[in-house]
Parts: structure tokens; C-alpha cells; sequence
């Protein structure tokens, strides 16, 4: 599968993750944002509104991370991360629905004010949009922290796609020194620091440190 992103970008982050899960080949086609390589029509062709990431593979062009990580999920063999019971399936699609309209829309912006804006010159977080965010973020981590009771993954006893989306988000939280208010969500953070360990995620920081 080819990947073209950009291995600071959330989304980008999530499908090498689920290509790590599987153990499947794969090539990162690193854009130049800084050009605007991707609002050339050479890119637009694959993804028309100019995001990261978009793949590659078989014949099979694709954009939008959450449905390129079910993609892969179907396409790969291995261990599966969509569960294949109908009530653990819909578990998962509601705790992605979440993480789509609840914790990207908080989190997110927050971690692009933390870590994203300094790490590509844009200068330094605005203190009181961080505050902001943070407030804001806070509601749907004690959703989660409660969704998380007794249990070490959100849909049943095993990873899915349910956790997977929230971990790039969340690991650039971590990365900018959140951790720290974050642990009052003692599920959250017991979570956190269960899945943040697979080796999927250590392979995906591995190539942010490389």
C-alpha cells in the first residue's frame, strides 16, 4: 500500500498504525505542505480536498483515515481489529462516532495548538485558547473514563478500531506535557498506557523520531 501524508498528521498516523497491526508492506509518500504539493492536481486527483492522508493500493484509491483503517482491516490478513459480533460491532462504530464528532473536534485543535503550531514555526500556543480547548475536551474524557470502568479497551476484551482512533490525538496530547491533568481520568490514563505500549503505535513514534 502506498501512504501519502505526512507522519506529523493525525490521520496519517492512524493508518500506519492499522498497517502495523497487520504487519503489511508499505510505502509513506511524504508530502511537501510547505510547497503546497498537496493542492497540486497531481495529489487533488487522489484526494480532492487537498487532507492527508490518501492510499494507494490494489487498484483502490481511498481517502479519509477511519475508512482506510477499516480498509486495511478487510484487506490484510491477520489479527482483526473490527469485531465480528454484531453488538461489539456496533460498540465500536458508536465509540468512533464519538471520537469523530466529540473528541477530534476538542482534542485535535488542541493538540495542533500545543505541539503542531510550534513544531512547524507557527509560534508559540495561545495560553487562552488552550485553556479553552482544554475545558472542552475534559467532558468527553470523563465519558470515556467512565466508559472504561473495569476494563481495558472500550469494546469488549480486545483492541479495535474503537481505541485506535483516539490514540494519535492523544499521544500528541501526552507528547506536550497534558499527561498530567489527563491522570486525573484514571481509566483514561490506565488505558492510554495499555494501548500506547503495542508495538504498532511504538512503530508509528518510532518514524516521528526518525
Amino acid at each position: 500500500m502506498k501512504v501519502h501524508g505526512l507522519i506529523i498528521s493525525a490521520g496519517t498516523q492512524l493508518v500506519l498504525m492499522a498497517l502495523a497491526e497487520k504487519g503489511a508492506q508499505h510505502e509513506l509518500v511524504s508530502l511537501d505542505f510547505a510547497s503546497g504539493e498537496h493542492k497540486q492536481p497531481k495529489y487533488t486527483a487522489l484526494q480532492p480536498f487537498a487532507k492527508v492522508p490518501a492510499v494507494e493500493h490494489d487498484g483502490q484509491i481511498l481517502f479519509e483515515s477511519r475508512a482506510i483503517a477499516r480498509y486495511i482491516d478487510e484487506a490484510f490478513p491477520g489479527e482483526r481489529f473490527t469485531p465480528a459480533d454484531l453488538k461489539e460491532r456496533a460498540l465500536m462504530d458508536q465509540w468512533i462516532s464519538v471520537e469523530m464528532m466529540e473528541f477530534y473536534p476538542t482534542a485535535h485543535p488542541l493538540a495542533l495548538e500545543l505541539s503542531i503550531k510550534p513544531l512547524i514555526g507557527m509560534g508559540d500556543p495561545d495560553p487562552a485558547t488552550v485553556e479553552s480547548l482544554r475545558q472542552k475536551v475534559r467532558p468527553v474524557l470523563a465519558v470515556l473514563d467512565r466508559a472504561l470502568e473495569g476494563k481495558s479497551y472500550l469494546v469488549g476484551n480486545k483492541f479495535t478500531l474503537a481505541d485506535m482512533v483516539y490514540m494519535p490525538d492523544l499521544g500528541w496530547l501526552h507528547a506536550a506535557g497534558e499527561g498530567a491533568w489527563i491522570s486525573e481520568f484514571t481509566n483514561v490514563t490506565r488505558w492510554w498506557n495499555g494501548i500506547s505500549s503495542r508495538k504498532s503505535w511504538q512503530s508509528v513514534v518510532g518514524k516521528l523520531k526518525g
